[in-house]
């Protein structure tokens, strides 16, 4: 990450389980649109995605991404990962706000789950208390723990989000 062209911020981004398949869009490197919360995202910011409790009773961090370009008012697209009784972002298809593009990277030692042998991880962040669809921010030496528990370097998820 040293290579960036700019100081970066790491954000995580909240999916809520029961309105979207954050593990199937990940795994087939779909990029999605994402609305900012409000927050300063910007172009090659890195983030998480963290799932919120799911059926299995598992949450936590299922995949990495980087932030594709700046945001810019939009509203969001149709996507295969949206759940069909989710309502909430149903609504959000139709009201133009700040939103983002997000290319996903998968987690080669797949998802850190709260409850899985880094838990402490997954726990040490805010975003593992929230609800609803939220963006938070990570700080470096947490996204350094996420890198070091998923089995990757710093250069590895950078040639993973830009060398697709």
């Amino acid at each position: 990450m040293s290579n960036y062209p700019r100081d970066y911020k790491v954000w995580a981004l909240l999916a809520n389980w029961h309105h979207y398949d954050s593990i199937g869009a990940i795994e087939a490197g779909y990029d999605e649109l994402w609305s900012t919360g409000g927050k300063l995202l910007k172009k090659d910011d890195p983030v998480i995605v963290w799932q919120t409790l799911d059926d299995q009773g598992q949450r936590g961090i299922v995949g990495l991404g980087v932030v594709k370009e700046n945001p810019k008012i939009q509203t969001d697209l149709p996507s295969p990962f949206v759940r069909e009784e989710s309502t909430q972002i149903t609504k959000g298809y139709l009201v133009p706000e700040l939103m983002v593009d997000i290319r996903y990277v998968r987690l080669p030692n797949g998802p850190i789950w709260i409850d899985g042998p880094n838990e402490e991880v997954a726990l040490d962040l805010t975003v593992s208390r929230g609800r609803g669809c939220a963006t938070f921010i990570v700080t470096k030496p947490q996204w350094v723990a996420i890198l070091n528990a998923a089995g990757m370097s710093h250069e590895e998820f950078r040639n993973a989000a830009y060398y697709l």
